[in-house]
């Protein structure tokens, strides 16, 4: 499966499954360009590097810094391929190697992460452990993504950082606060993501409303009150000002609106319901909330934090149904994109075949499954009709109900 051969410029590359993880032309080069794209990451107090392939990548960062390098590497064939073409490395006082033996390496990880705000991915050496630990896999790799994505988006950034100061001067209850209230109630707790499954399910929803608890997503809420069905709570995390067409004809609903310090300041205004705000402040006393860059998410962190026996979760579909990716509602309010302006990508489905995604709903499941892993007291129940969810049970909404209330 790997395969050591020298280069064009005399070098050692290295092949693994047919694919080279060091340039076969000039591998040196290749680590110069790499370390050049990573520039903003260099001129910390320590640096923080996934993947030590065959080691030039970390050469050329110690040319350029004298300050700590921490490497981290899970696959121990190219540490000891690494060993054999450039051994000096691990001579080095200044770097640090982490690798799969330290009972501690995701803890170190985490906390570096933490601390350093960015890593250095050598993309060729993580791919080796795709299929050997698709955590770790997973976690780097939308971490890369999405710091890819801030870069494209530097303008969002700003106009986030604008609704943060223009929503700390709003006069509402702190997330906390919510949540208390929430525990009091001890029911399961329902989740409606505006995926398309979600139309399917509402006779269903609204027969059985008063035993659930209801947290809709911003998206969902127009999907749910067109069919006489209040939520308990409302979320939004979208700082975008279009965020505030969700709010025509309900702006003044008597529902909990919980919504992140970036979000849209301008649909927060025109809602007039009770408001409970999250992520303005790193304090203890109002904790983070996870979002990720998806409501449901948010929504989801909140619900665990709330100790339900069980969450469901209806519309967080994650893939395409027929083509289509949100509610009709939805699509009412939004132009909705077309199945050919995607990149598809084909995932498992909850009915073990496979269904068609894109990589930000990939990015999504990830994050979720993460949480669900994180709260192994609590049931997760799929009642959605798309994307396999790890950790979950899948079951029909109908046949679900039809066991919990008979």
């Amino acid at each position: 499966m790997y395969e050591l051969e020298k280069a064009k410029d005399g070098n050692y590359t290295l092949k693994y499954d047919g694919k080279y993880i060091h340039s076969r032309y000039n591998p040196i080069k290749e680590a110069e360009q790499f370390v050049n794209g990573n520039r903003d990451l260099l001129n910390k107090n320590k640096i923080l590097v996934y993947g030590v392939g065959l080691g030039y990548h970390i050469n050329e960062i110690l040319k350029r810094n004298s300050l700590v390098i921490y490497v981290f590497e899970w696959n121990e064939e190219i540490i000891k391929y690494c060993k054999m073409v450039n051994k000096n490395i691990f001579k080095q006082k200044n770097v640090v190697l982490i690798d799969k033996k330290n009972k501690e390496f995701y803890k170190l990880l985490g906390e570096l992460l933490k601390e350093t705000k960015g890593v250095l991915i050598h993309k060729q050496s993580l791919y080796t452990i795709k299929d050997k630990n698709e955590k770790l896999y997973n976690l780097l790799n939308d971490f890369s993504i999405k710091r890819q994505l801030v870069e494209i988006n530097r303008a969002s950034i700003l106009k986030y950082d604008k609704n943060y100061r223009l929503n700390k001067k709003i006069t509402c209850n702190k997330i906390t606060e919510f949540i208390e209230a929430v525990k009091c109630q001890d029911k399961p707790i329902i989740i409606t993501a505006a995926g398309p499954s979600l139309d399917e399910e509402l006779k269903y929803l609204n027969q059985y409303r008063e035993s659930f608890i209801v947290f809709a997503v911003g998206s969902a809420l127009r999907t749910v009150m067109e069919n006489n069905i209040y939520p308990d709570a409302i979320f939004l995390i979208d700082g975008g000002s279009q965020i505030k067409n969700q709010f025509i004809e309900f702006e003044n609903l008597s529902i909990p609106l919980c919504f992140s310090a970036y979000a849209s300041n301008e649909a927060i205004k025109i809602y007039s319901g009770p408001k409970y705000i999250f992520n303005d402040s790193e304090s203890e006393e109002n904790l983070h909330i996870t979002t990720d860059g998806s409501v449901a998410i948010a929504a989801l962190d909140i619900a665990t934090k709330c100790f339900p026996k069980e969450i469901i979760f209806l519309g967080q579909d994650l893939a395409l149904i027929n083509g289509k990716n949100h509610t009709k509602a939805y699509e009412k309010m939004h132009l909705d994109k077309k199945e050919s302006q995607y990149k598809l990508i084909d995932v498992p489905g909850i009915g073990g075949n496979m269904v068609k995604t894109i990589q930000s709903y990939i990015l999504f499941k990830n994050s979720i499954e993460r949480i669900i892993n994180n709260n192994r007291n609590i049931k997760f129940i799929n009642c959605s009709r798309g994307a396999l969810i790890r950790g979950t049970r899948n079951m029909n909404f109908k046949l679900f109900l039809e066991k919990k209330l008979k």
